[in-house]
């Protein structure tokens, strides 16, 4: 995690995670964030890295810059994605429990299935049209989520 985010890349490709280099290169360096990282690394030596999902509970990617992002079943519970821009990111069954999303921009990402109990998503922007239900859309626009009712 002290490494250079170019240095990072290259041990991601070696262990064959570089399909998750976007988040583990721009990842900053915390407690929580090391502990998510050597969790990864020691769960799967021998494991194909494309079976494995991403477990970032309670990570820090605050404001930072994940647009296009593959985070498919990627366990986000608790992370701070305050202020992050996952444009364009593909969610698909993430499991964002406790996530802190307010002010996160998701315009476009893909949403389908996705776990949002007690998520904040004040000014986090969405939108509808992506896989979330009209029952989600409801309760994340009376969370204070800012929704658009369909793509442009």
């Amino acid at each position: 995690m002290n490494k250079s985010p170019q240095e990072r890349l290259y041990d991601l490709q070696q262990l064959g995670w570089a399909g998750y280099a976007d988040v583990l290169t721009q990842m900053p360096l915390t407690a929580n964030n090391v502990r998510c990282v050597a969790h990864l690394l020691e769960s799967s030596p021998n494991t194909d890295p494309t079976s494995q999902f991403l477990d970032l509970a309670e990570a820090d990617l605050s404001g930072l810059v994940l647009d296009g992002t593959h985070l498919v079943r990627a366990n986000l519970s608790g992370a701070n994605l305050q202020g992050t821009r996952l444009m364009k990111a593909d969610l698909r069954f993430a499991n964002l429990s406790g996530a802190n999303l307010a002010d996160a921009d998701l315009r476009g990402a893909t949403l389908y299935q996705t776990v949002w109990i007690g998520a904040k998503v004040m000014g986090c922007r969405f939108d509808r049209s992506i896989g979330l239900t009209l029952k989600q859309s409801a309760s994340l626009k009376r969370r204070g989520g800012l929704l658009k009712l369909a793509m442009p």
